[in-house]
């Protein structure tokens, strides 16, 4: 196993969030993206093999595999 690499950056004036994640080899990580404001999202993910699994009235959640993740979401 290793260190989990995260870095985020949340504007709330622009609506967005991002989420740049590193995951070591072995691991399985279980992401929520929050819904900024509680609405609607667009996400879209970039780099290794992510999974939406459900969203609730404040997240959306995804399972990453091991890799790199740039997970990007936008009020729509």
């Amino acid at each position: 196993k290793g260190d989990i690499l995260v870095a985020i950056d949340r504007d709330l004036e622009e609506g967005t969030f991002k989420l740049d994640l590193t995951s070591p080899a072995d691991t399985v990580a279980r992401v929520a993206i929050p819904k900024l404001g509680g609405k609607k999202m667009e996400v879209s993910v970039a780099g290794g093999n992510a999974t939406f699994l459900e969203e609730d009235e404040k997240y959306l959640y995804y399972l990453a595999q091991p890799g790199t993740y740039k997970f990007t979401a936008k009020v729509k």
